[in-house]
């Protein structure tokens, strides 16, 4: 079950406020496949600003804080554990999900070891984001680092059945041991 939540202009407009300035300030920072970058920064930050606020409607307590123009080592702390929110735009129906689909994590960002990844995927039209799980780092290790010809970076991709259902996010906080 996905935790279904609305896209506001809000967001939007924040998300593409945020988006221009990371490009301003890149340092060689580039999609892993070759795509606009406005819009895959933008859908980055819609995904992290839906899970600030999944975490605040859940009251569980977090750090969040945006580095423009260079990779971070995580996008959220929650308790002592590192969260990176991994988001994609889906351009096929929700029910698609659970039949495989994958969302990939950069090789390059697994060695920043975040102890958690979350998945958000956006509806085609931006009106409408899901949050479908979670996954530990060390629960990544068994999926197989791939590269296609779209691909500008290798990535690891990882199945959304495979994931964890968000309503026990907060119970592994306490249960998954540090990687690092």
């Amino acid at each position: 079950m996905f935790v279904e939540v609305p896209i506001t202009n809000e967001i939007k407009d924040i998300a593409m406020d945020r988006a221009k300035r990371t490009i301003e300030s890149a340092e060689g920072l580039v999609s892993k496949f070759q795509t606009n970058e406005l819009q895959n920064k933008t859908i980055g930050f819609i995904g992290e600003l839906i899970f600030k606020e999944w975490l605040k409607n859940n009251n569980i307590n977090f750090e969040h804080e945006i580095v423009y123009g260079k990779a971070d080592g995580g996008d959220f702390i929650v308790g002592s554990k590192i969260v990176e929110v991994k988001t994609g735009k889906m351009t096929w129906d929700i029910k698609d999900l659970q039949s495989g689909y994958r969302f990939f994590i950069a090789e390059q960002q697994l060695d920043n070891k975040a102890d958690f990844y979350v998945n958000i995927q956006l509806d085609n039209v931006l009106e409408t984001a899901y949050i479908t799980g979670f996954i530990s780092y060390k629960d990544t290790e068994s999926f197989k680092i791939i590269q296609t010809e779209k691909m500008v970076n290798p990535a690891k991709a990882i199945t959304i059945s495979s994931l964890t259902n968000m309503k026990e996010f907060n119970a592994n906080l306490n249960t998954i041991k540090e990687v690092k």
